[in-house]
């Protein structure tokens, strides 16, 4: 999907906790939303980072991605659709990763308590 907007969404991935060459963890920090639409898609869930509900990754790398929810009687699935642009203005979403030093030293100290 081309666009001429020049407004960009810019989402701020830290990951932490590698597993298995991986990262378990990503902690999404939304910066200067494009748009309010988008801001409630992301209150209620409708869009995120990676999959729904997910609490690990298997890929270094989630996108945001749309989620729709296929409810049945005994629970619900959900189908994930990663997007590179806001689907309600346009705005190209930049995905910034970076490592969360914090959250990867208090792993490394509880690690080191337990071993103890």
């Amino acid at each position: 999907m081309g666009t001429t907007n020049n407004k960009k969404f810019v989402v701020i991935a830290a990951g932490a906790r590698p597993y298995e060459g991986h990262f378990s963890e990503w902690n999404a920090r939304y910066t200067h939303p494009c748009c309010d639409e988008i801001v409630y898609a992301l209150d209620v869930k409708a869009i995120g980072l990676g999959e729904y509900d997910d609490w690990y990754f298997d890929y270094d790398r989630p996108k945001l991605s749309i989620y729709k929810c296929w409810p049945y009687e005994e629970g619900a699935t959900y189908d994930d659709f990663p997007i590179d642009y806001c689907p309600f203005c346009g705005a190209q979403i930049i995905v910034v990763y970076i490592l969360d030093c914090a959250l990867m030293a208090a792993d490394a100290s509880a690690a080191q308590g337990a071993s103890q």
